[in-house]
């Protein structure tokens, strides 16, 4: 695996910790797969068209949407989107899948998040988790989407 990091701060600690890591964004085509988690929020739509019109591989991308719709975000300081200045825009996951879908990819799986279950000594997360989807299901909180896809009519 390789990766783009145009910090050069970030970018040289994880070439100390062994990994292969550009300063450029490389040739696209010669890779099998792109994996993009939490990273298309952070491009314009110039940088993005560029991005997903060069690479006609397995396509991964995971994207966050704002917690607007939290009913105590009025309420509570929670880390929201927008804190992030370099954040540029949020995706939905029907914005995710028209905009993966007007460059030519055919969608193989999509979906949402969801975190892993809790065992039974775990109570308070059981606790949380429980109170996060009854949140969910009434008031349709935050929560990671993802799109599987690859250039071109599905295999």
């Amino acid at each position: 695996a390789e990766g783009y990091e145009p910090d050069a701060v970030i970018r040289e600690m994880a070439r100390a910790g062994g990994a292969i890591v550009h300063g450029e964004m490389p040739d696209l085509a010669r890779f099998d797969a792109l994996v993009l988690i939490c990273v298309i929020e952070h491009l314009d739509r110039a940088e993005l068209d560029k991005l997903l019109a060069g690479f006609n591989g397995l396509l991964i991308i995971q994207s966050d949407e704002p917690r607007w719709r939290e009913p105590w975000y009025l309420f509570k300081h929670r880390a929201d989107f927008w804190d992030d200045p370099e954040h540029r825009r949020p995706f939905t996951p029907r914005g995710l899948l028209r905009l993966v879908e007007s460059h030519g990819y055919s969608i193989i799986a999509r979906g949402r998040v969801k975190p892993p279950r809790a065992r039974f000594w775990q109570l308070r997360s059981q606790l949380v988790r429980l109170r996060l989807w009854r949140f969910d299901k009434l008031y349709g909180i935050w929560s990671p989407h993802y799109i599987v896809a690859r250039k071109g009519r599905p295999r």
